[in-house]
C-alpha cells in the first residue's frame, strides 16, 4: 500500500477512534442516574411532592434513609426501619399539559401485588414524586433524612469500557499505519545515497548456480494430543510414585505369602495355647474362646499379648459376620503391633479334611 494511502487510513482511524470516544464520554456524562438526592423534613401524614426528569430508561429505586445510629439495633428506640412503611406515588407529567399527570406507580399497588415497594420502571420524561411517612418516623429528623431516586449505572459503565477498548484498538491500528508510511517515506528519501554503479541500466545476475532444496514441511497442525498427554502424565506418575507416595503416605494392609501353600510362615511359639480372635454374627468378638465386647477387644488383646514373647494372632470370621467387624478386628490386632494370620473358610475346610484323613 502506498505511503499516502497508509497515512490517509491511519488518520481516518485515529479520527474515528477519537470521535467515538469523545461522543461516548459526553453522552455518559449527560446521563442522570440519580435525578433526586436531597435532604427532607419528615412530617407525619403530610404529602410532599418533588419534580424530577429522567433521561435514562431503567428501573429506578425510591428510598428514604437516615444517618446511622445505634438506636437502629435497640428495641424501643427510634429506628430507621420506620421509613420502610413510607407511602409514595409517582406521576408522569404529560408534555404540553403541566396540570395533567398520570399515575405511573405507587407503593400501595406494589404491596397489593405482593411485591416489595422498591421502585418503578421509568422511561425518559418528566415525573412527580409524592410521598409521606408515618408518625413513628418523625423522630428521625435529627438524623438528616434523605430522599433519593436512582438507577443502577453498572451496565452503562461496562458498555463504556468495551467502547473504550474498541477505540483504543482502532487508534493503535491508525498509529501503526501512520508509522509504516513514515518508514516507507524515509526509505524512499534516503535511497539516492547508495554507491554509484558503472552500468546502472544493466541488471545484475548471479553467476553462481542456486541449488533449490526441497521446501521444508510447514507446521500446520498441533502435535498428537494423545502422545503429548501420555508423556506428561507418565512423567508426573513416575515422580508421584518415587517421591510422593512412598515418602508421605504410609502403606497399610494384610501381608500375603503366595509361596507357602497350606502352611503359615511364623516363628515357633513356646506356648501351647495359640492366640485367636473369632468374629461371630451380631458383632460378637471372641478372644481365645471368651466373649469380649467391641469396646473391650483392644484391652483384652493387649493383656494377652503382654504375657507372650511372640505376638501372633490367628484371626477367623464367620460367614454371616459383618465386613466392618472383620476389618475392625484386624485393624485392632495390627494396631497393637501383632502379626495377623487369617484363617479363611477354605483353609478351615482343608484343615478339617487333613484331620479326618
Amino acid at each position: 500500500m502506498p505511503p499516502k494511502t497508509l497515512v490517509a487510513v491511519g488518520a481516518a482511524a485515529i479520527l474515528l477512534a477519537f470521535t467515538v470516544c469523545w461522543t461516548s464520554v459526553h453522552w455518559l456524562e449527560t446521563r442522570t442516574f440519580q435525578p433526586v438526592n436531597m435532604l427532607v423534613v419528615l412530617e407525619a401524614g403530610k404529602a410532599q411532592t418533588v419534580d424530577f426528569e429522567i433521561n435514562v430508561r431503567g428501573v429506578y429505586g425510591v428510598g428514604l434513609s437516615a444517618e446511622y445510629s445505634i438506636d437502629d439495633w435497640t428495641a424501643g428506640k427510634c429506628s430507621s426501619s420506620a421509613l420502610a412503611d413510607a407511602d409514595w406515588k409517582v406521576y408522569r407529567l404529560k408534555a404540553g399539559a403541566i396540570e395533567s399527570r398520570e399515575l405511573w406507580a405507587s407503593s400501595e399497588e406494589m404491596r397489593q401485588q405482593g411485591e416489595r415497594p422498591y421502585g418503578f420502571r421509568g422511561a425518559p420524561g418528566k415525573y412527580a414524586l409524592e410521598w409521606s411517612v408515618p408518625s413513628k418516623a418523625v423522630c428521625l429528623n435529627a438524623r438528616n433524612p434523605q430522599l433519593s431516586v436512582r438507577t443502577d449505572s453498572d451496565a452503562y459503565a461496562t458498555a463504556f469500557g468495551f467502547v473504550l477498548i474498541g477505540c483504543l484498538f482502532v487508534a493503535m491500528v491508525g498509529a501503526g499505519a501512520t508509522l509504516r508510511a513514515t518508514v516507507l517515506w524515509l526509505q524512499a528519501s534516503h535511497g539516492g545515497n547508495r554507491a554509484p554503479r558503472i552500468f546502472p541500466e544493466m541488471t545484475i545476475r548471479n553467476v553462481v548456480p542456486l541449488w533449490r532444496h526441497r521446501p521444508m514441511l510447514l507446521i500446520r497442525v498441533l502435535p498428537d494430543f494423545r502422545v503429548a498427554w501420555f508423556c506428561i502424565v507418565g512423567v508426573l506418575a513416575a515422580v508421584f510414585c518415587l517421591f510422593v507416595s512412598r515418602s508421605n503416605w504410609p502403606l497399610y494392609g494384610l501381608p500375603i505369602d503366595f509361596r507357602a501353600e497350606r502352611t503359615v510362615g511364623v516363628l515357633k511359639s513356646p506356648w501351647t495355647e495359640t492366640m485367636a480372635v473369632y468374629v461371630a454374627p451380631n458383632s460378637q468378638f471372641f478372644v481365645n474362646g471368651k466373649l469380649a465386647a467391641r469396646e473391650e477387644l483392644r484391652q483384652k488383646l493387649q493383656e494377652q499379648l503382654m504375657r507372650r514373647g511372640i505376638w501372633v494372632v490367628y484371626f477367623e470370621a464367620d460367614y454371616d459376620s459383618l465386613y466392618m467387624d472383620a476389618v475392625y478386628a484386624m485393624d485392632t490386632i495390627q494396631g497393637l503391633g501383632a502379626k495377623v494370620i487369617w484363617i479363611t473358610p477354605k483353609t478351615r475346610e482343608e484343615w478339617k479334611k487333613r484331620g479326618a484323613s
